[in-house]
């Protein structure tokens, strides 16, 4: 809901699109954030996804937090 508020707002952030199970984690462009919908704050409920060997990883990040936000990885 956050990132659907901000966009609709003009503010940029960065693109993103909901994983609804593990079979959708092979077409992300990666790196990519994998971000809990729910229960989910910095630092917490998050899966830095960088390259294809993590792919067992990410599918049970999301079998275990359920839904989730893939979201284009920012470097700082």
């Amino acid at each position: 809901k956050q990132v659907e508020l901000a966009a609709s707002l003009g503010i940029r952030i960065p693109a993103y699109t909901v994983i609804e199970g593990p079979a959708s984690l092979g077409e992300l462009k990666l790196p990519c954030m994998l971000k809990s919908l729910n229960g989910g704050y910095d630092g917490y409920g998050n899966f830095t996804f960088k390259s294809p060997e993590q792919l067992p990883q990410a599918q049970a990040f999301i079998r275990s937090r359920g839904p989730s936000l893939a979201q284009e990885f920012l470097s700082f």
